[in-house]
């Protein structure tokens, strides 16, 4: 049975040796100079394929995740570099990218824009990697240590709560199949633009891409504070027994960005 393609499913964990937590517009240009870190804020480079994405694109997105960290936290987002076209997998682009930075010129997380298996499938998932030598993360996790660039991959055109879909990503029924529609079989497909999407789900504010592309930014970046996985997600069994929260609700689930609270509480600046 395929994987059901809800917001449930952001952040899956998977074990690697680099701490990994699994759920017509123009490319940006590299720039010329790397810019000196940023002193306030959470600075996050932005790494791209540039399919189908603009700067202006990003800036906006990610100024959105950092109103939804803001709210939540009281600390910011800011984008130190956006680059396009980087090739390779997830942690070889970022890895490259990290080759050339030092201690003072590392970012804090770096966002990465990806097509590959498993952003498309579940919609963007978290990985750490080890900064350079001597580098200190300015929001240091109490779960993975102070020394880790946090990464987030994030597949930019993810549809939410799509219906209807066979794997190979063609629409082939008018109902939901194979785990859609949060696992609600024969959900009527409503028809969105040029997708296919969940009848129950079209007052979700996951509907809104900009707020869902914002919140998978906010969720992936997140996960490393805690040591828990899909357990760390809002509404889950752990989640409920360290947070005592009593509901399941998806709209609360979706202004939380689908991360429990209590990790939240961990995030902050040195």
């Amino acid at each position: 049975m395929r994987i059901s393609q809800s917001s449930y499913r952001l952040g899956i964990v998977v074990v690697t040796v680099v701490l990994v937590w699994q759920c017509s517009n123009s490319s940006p240009s590299a720039p010329t100079t790397t810019p000196p870190l940023v002193e306030n804020g959470f600075q996050v480079n932005v790494l791209t394929s540039g399919q189908g994405m603009s700067s202006s694109d990003i800036q906006r997105v990610v100024s959105r995740a950092s109103t939804i960290l803001n709210q939540k936290t009281g600390e910011s987002m800011v984008i130190g570099e956006i680059i396009g076209s980087l090739g390779g997998s997830v942690s070889g682009k970022t890895q490259t990218h990290l080759q050339d930075k030092t201690a003072e010129t590392s970012p804090d997380g770096v966002l990465v824009l990806t097509e590959d298996a498993t952003a498309t499938m579940f919609g963007g998932y978290s990985m750490t990697l080890p900064g350079p030598d001597g580098f200190v993360n300015k929001y240091p996790s109490p779960a993975v240590g102070d020394n880790r660039v946090y990464v987030a991959a994030v597949h930019w055109n993810h549809t939410y709560a799509r219906c209807g879909y066979n794997d190979s990503g063609n629409h082939v029924s008018d109902v939901s199949i194979d785990g859609e529609c949060f696992n609600s079989p024969e959900t009527p497909c409503v028809q969105r633009g040029d997708r296919w999407v969940c009848s129950t789900a079209l007052n979700d504010l996951y509907m809104e891409s900009d707020y869902y592309n914002a919140c998978t930014v906010v969720h992936e970046f997140l996960h490393p504070f805690g040591n828990e996985g899909n357990n760390d997600h809002y509404g889950s069994p752990a989640c409920r027994s360290r947070t005592g929260i009593t509901t399941t609700d998806r709209h609360e689930g979706q202004l939380n960005c689908q991360m429990c609270p209590d990790l939240y509480q961990r995030f902050g600046r040195r």
